[in-house]
C-alpha cells in the first residue's frame, strides 16, 4: 500500500446527501461522503474526514424474482416498499437508502409515471431516511421517470441516478432545477468517465454534486478489472484531475447476488456479497449499496477494524 502514497494536489469533492428540515427538507439527517486528500485507510498520508457509508437497497415493487435468502431476510416486508425501506434501517443502522423506482418496467406490469411517482412520494412521505433514486435501466422509461422524480423530491438533496454521455441533459437539468446530486455512470473506462463528468458539469451541475459510477462487477466477474480502475479515478482526482475528483458509488448487492455461486446458500451470497462490497471500498468507493442486512453488518465491523 505504500506505493499509493501521493502528494495529493486536489481533494474529493465532499457531497451532502439529504436535506433535514434546516435545511429545507425533510430527512431525518444528512450523510457526508468525499473530502479525502488520501487513499483508503491511509489516515497518515492525508485527510480521511468521512468513512465510506454502507447503503442498503430496497424497491417500490416487490422483486419479480425473488431470491430465497433475500426473500427469508426481507419476510412479509417485501411486500411493502415503507416497511421494507424501515426494516432495513432499523435492523442494520445504515444512514442511507438506494430505491429503485420499478414499476413502469414491463416485468412490473408496465405502471404509468404517475402510479409510480404516485408509489414515490408515499416512501419520500413516510421514509425519512436521506435516499438514492435509481430508475429501472431502460433509458426511455428513466428519462421520463426520474425527472419527474426529481421534482417530487425538491429540495430533499436526493442522489439521483443515471446520467451517461450519450444520455444526460434531461436528468442533469432536473438535478440543477431541483437541488439533487447526480451519479454519473460509465463502463469500466476512466475516458468516458471523466467524459460524462465534463458533460454534466458544462450544463452547469455545481462540481459537488457529482457521484461517480463504474459499471463493476461482482467477486470473481470482472472484480478484479473494476478495482483496478476505481483505484486509478481517485488517484487521478488526488493527483490533480478537477473532473475525476468525485466520490465513488459501488452497486455490490446488485452484482453479487446475481453471481451463480451466490445462490448455492444464504452463507456464500453474504460471503460474497461483503468480499465484494470491502474490496470496493479499499479502491475508492465512498458508498456501498448492499441487499442482505447480515452483510450490511459484517461490512460495517470490517471498516471499524480497519479504521
Amino acid at each position: 500500500m505504500s506505493a499509493l502514497k501521493i502528494n495529493a494536489k486536489l481533494r474529493i469533492e465532499k457531497v451532502i446527501i439529504g436535506a433535514t428540515e434546516a435545511d429545507g427538507g425533510t430527512r431525518s439527517g444528512s450523510v457526508a461522503i468525499g473530502g479525502q486528500s488520501a487513499m483508503p485507510f491511509l489516515g497518515k498520508d492525508g485527510d480521511l474526514p468521512f468513512h465510506p457509508v454502507i447503503a442498503m437497497e430496497f424497491q417500490d415493487e416487490k422483486p419479480a424474482e425473488a431470491n430465497s435468502a433475500l426473500s427469508q431476510a426481507m419476510g412479509e416486508h417485501w411486500d411493502d416498499p415503507v416497511k421494507w425501506a424501515k426494516f432495513l434501517t432499523d435492523t442494520t443502522g445504515c444512514p442511507l437508502l438506494m430505491l429503485r423506482l420499478m414499476g413502469m418496467h414491463p416485468d412490473y406490469g408496465s405502471k404509468t409515471p404517475e402510479e409510480t411517482i404516485g408509489v414515490f412520494r408515499k416512501i419520500l412521505g413516510e421514509v425519512k431516511t436521506p435516499l438514492i433514486v435509481m430508475g429501472c435501466g431502460i433509458q426511455e422509461l428513466d428519462d421520463i421517470l426520474i425527472p419527474a422524480a426529481a421534482e417530487a423530491g425538491a429540495g430533499e438533496k436526493l442522489l439521483l441516478g443515471r446520467a451517461v454521455a450519450e444520455k444526460y441533459r434531461e436528468i442533469t437539468d432536473a438535478c440543477i432545477k431541483h437541488g439533487h446530486s447526480l451519479i454519473t455512470e460509465s463502463p469500466i473506462d476512466i475516458n468516458i468517465a471523466k467524459q460524462a463528468n465534463i458533460l454534466v458539469q458544462d450544463a452547469g451541475l455545481p462540481s459537488d454534486r457529482i457521484v461517480m459510477y463504474a459499471t463493476t462487477g461482482a467477486l470473481g466477474y470482472g472484480l478484479e478489472y473494476a478495482y483496478s480502475i476505481m483505484e486509478k479515478t481517485r488517484l487521478s482526482g488526488l493527483q490533480g484531475d478537477n473532473y475525476m475528483n468525485k466520490p465513488q458509488i459501488a452497486l455490490a448487492g446488485q452484482e453479487s447476488w446475481r453471481a451463480k455461486e451466490a445462490m448455492t446458500s444464504t452463507e456464500a451470497g453474504i460471503n460474497w456479497e461483503v468480499m465484494t462490497a470491502t474490496a470496493y471500498i479499499h479502491a475508492g468507493a465512498d458508498i456501498v449499496v448492499l441487499k442482505h442486512p447480515d452483510s450490511a453488518a459484517k461490512t460495517m465491523n470490517l471498516i471499524k477494524k480497519i479504521l
